[in-house]
C-alpha cells in the first residue's frame, strides 16, 4: 500500500488515511434527482437516450423534460474543465468570466410523483422545494467528490500488528464525511474489549471468578 496521507494517533493506534481505487459512481446510487448531460468528450449523469441534435438550444431541453419527463424541480448544470472536472448549478463567472473552461452541461431534475413518493408527502410545500434543493445540492457535491477522487478509506493499525480498515468516505473533510467517527468508534470498541479481557484475567488470577 502506497504512502499514508496522513496518520492520527488515537489510544496508542495509528489511523492512517489513503484514497480510495475502487469506488462506486454515485449516480448508481438510488439518488432522488436525475442528472441529464451532454458532452462530447465525457460521459456523465445519469444515462439517457437524448441527443443535443434533437435539440437548438438549451432552453428546448429543459422545456423537453418539463413537459415529457414531468421534471417539476429543474436547474442547470455547468462543468468548470481545468486540471479536473468541478460540476455545480451556478455558473463559473467569478474564476472565469471569460467562459473559456466552463459551460453548460445539462439539469439536475425531479418529477413530481418521485418527490411525494420518496419524502412522504401529499403536496409540494415551500418546506419541501427547500428540502429537494437542499438534498439537490448534496447530490451535485457528491458527485463532484467523485470526479475529482475525493474519495477516502482508513486503516487502523495497532501495536500488535493485526488491522481494519474501511473505505468509501467521501470528500476530504474526514470528520464530516465520517471517516473519523468511525475510526474512532472502531478503536473504542477495540479498547473496551481490552479493558474486559484484562479485567477478567485479574479476576480469574486472584480467583474471584465464580466457579
Amino acid at each position: 500500500m502506497d504512502k499514508a496521507l496522513d496518520t492520527i494517533e488515537y489510544h496508542s493506534f495509528k489511523i492512517k488515511i489513503y484514497p480510495d481505487e475502487v469506488v462506486d459512481n454515485p449516480r448508481d446510487w438510488e439518488n432522488l434527482h436525475t442528472m441529464t448531460c451532454f458532452h462530447r468528450r465525457y460521459v456523465l449523469g445519469d444515462k439517457h437516450d437524448l441527443k443535443t441534435g434533437m435539440f437548438s438550444s438549451w432552453k428546448e431541453i429543459k422545456n423537453h423534460l418539463i413537459k415529457n419527463e414531468n421534471a417539476r424541480i429543474i436547474q442547470p448544470l455547468y462543468m468548470f474543465d481545468h486540471s479536473g472536472l468541478v460540476i455545480q448549478m451556478h455558473g463559473f463567472e467569478t474564476v472565469d468570466p471569460q467562459g473559456w473552461d466552463w459551460e453548460q452541461i445539462g439539469y439536475i431534475w425531479v418529477d413530481r410523483k418521485k418527490i411525494l413518493k420518496e419524502l412522504n408527502c401529499k403536496r409540494i410545500t415551500s418546506k419541501i422545494r427547500e428540502l429537494v434543493k437542499k438534498i439537490m445540492e448534496a447530490e451535485v457535491d457528491v458527485y463532484n467528490q467523485y470526479l475529482s477522487g475525493e474519495i477516502y478509506g482508513y486503516v487502523i493499525e495497532p501495536s500488535t500488528g493485526d488491522y481494519d480498515s474501511i473505505w468509501g468516505f467521501y470528500g476530504d473533510d474526514h470528520e464530516k464525511s465520517g471517516l473519523m467517527e468511525s475510526a474512532r468508534e472502531t478503536i473504542d470498541s477495540w479498547h473496551e474489549e481490552t479493558e474486559e479481557m484484562r479485567t477478567l484475567a485479574t479476576m480469574e488470577e486472584v480467583g474471584c471468578l465464580p466457579m
